[in-house]
């Protein structure tokens, strides 16, 4: 069998695939043609050398060096710049706000501004908080009551509390430092005593401090001053308004009910916030 042209072909790319040696012998059989009778050793082996650099760079052009594959490595870098630039442009917007609020010159009391209502609601606050702070300090203040314990006679007598006591607490005191003297006073409680001032009955609940605070005033006088003045209501006016006390008096329940259509009894009424606080 003939072979083709074609075969022919395929089998000469084979060779020169599989021809290891083609470079070297390529470069042999051009020294061979360059290099006709005899040469030095030296010249030679320059003349070999020289081509073999020659073929080297002739493959270095033919075939372009690959590149490199790029590393990249872990960066917060981009992240970070872009935080900054946020905040900067928030910064910026807030300037911007302010830049642009209310005309300060113009009176925007009636308009809403949580701002001014927060610092209102702040100062409100601190305010109450101190008022509470001095009502405390004020109710350890003692003060003293003269009072009259009366059994259809007068006996005067005084005794040292707290401003922050009740009625039924100053009771319960006079009680304790009249029992020695009146022995009935042994045998009852505070609760079935009665305290009148400027011919009012104040009830055992109310606390001096409150009368003082509120300048609270009774049919005869104020009932927030607890000095001693003499009883002058005969020759007084009582259409005029006075600071003139006088002593309150510490009565049993039994004896006020017994006695209360006599005089001065019957005149007494119970307290009732603001009722005698009227101007004379």
């Amino acid at each position: 069998m003939i072979p083709q042209k074609d075969d022919i072909k395929l089998f000469k790319d084979l060779d020169e695939m599989f021809d290891t040696n083609s470079d070297t012998q390529d470069i042999e059989d051009k020294f061979k043609h360059t290099s006709i009778g005899l040469a030095p050793a030296e010249a030679f082996k320059k003349s070999e050398l020289l081509g073999l650099l020659k073929h080297n760079i002739e493959d270095k052009t033919k075939y372009p060096k690959l590149k490199k594959p790029k590393i990249y490595t872990l960066s917060f870098e981009h992240e970070i710049t872009n935080e900054d630039n946020k905040m900067k442009n928030q910064a910026d917007y807030d300037v911007s706000f302010e830049l642009l609020g209310k005309d300060k010159t113009v009176e925007t009391q009636f308009l809403p501004d949580p701002k001014r209502e927060a610092e209102e609601a702040r100062k409100r606050e601190e305010a109450e908080k101190e008022a509470l702070k001095e009502d405390e300090e004020l109710k350890k203040q003692i003060i003293e009551i003269v009072f009259s314990y009366w059994d259809g006679q007068g006996h005067r007598r005084s005794v040292c509390i707290p401003r922050g006591s009740t009625i039924g607490e100053f009771l319960e005191t006079c009680r304790l430092k009249l029992k020695s003297e009146f022995r009935e006073l042994s045998r009852i409680l505070s609760s079935s005593l009665m305290y009148i001032k400027e011919d009012v009955i104040l009830p055992h609940y109310i606390t001096f401090h409150e009368l003082i605070k509120t300048r609270a005033r009774g049919k005869t006088g104020p009932l927030f001053h607890f000095n001693v003045f003499d009883d002058v209501r005969i020759i007084s006016d009582i259409r005029r308004e006075t600071t003139e006390s006088h002593a309150g008096k510490v009565v049993q329940r039994q004896w006020y009910e017994k006695n209360k259509n006599t005089f001065p009894v019957y005149r007494w009424e119970s307290y009732l916030p603001g009722k005698f606080n009227k101007p004379y």
